[in-house]
């Protein structure tokens, strides 16, 4: 099962609330992935903040994962993410 979604704001933090929504999302829509999203999640954060704060320049992540299990549970998983400043337009 997986996933792929892109956002952008005008602060790190509003990029942040953006993909918290869409990560919502996927586990509405994908209950399996209930159980990487806090994984996720704290990457994304970990890579926005790795970012300088730029009044100046907007803010964009894209993520994209994926989840394989079986009945004995998770056997592959993987998280994708990208994160920059982009000038303002």
């Amino acid at each position: 099962m997986s996933y792929s979604f892109s956002v952008k704001g005008a602060t790190k933090a509003e990029v942040i609330d953006l993909a918290s929504k869409q990560f919502d999302d996927v586990e509405k829509n994908q209950p399996a992935h209930k159980a990487d999203m806090p994984a996720a999640r704290t990457a994304l954060a970990a890579f926005i903040d790795l970012l300088v704060d730029d009044s100046a320049q907007d803010c964009g992540a894209s993520v994209s994962g994926y989840l394989s299990w079986n009945d004995k549970g998770t056997y592959q998983s993987a998280v994708n993410i990208s994160t920059g400043l982009q000038p303002r337009k």
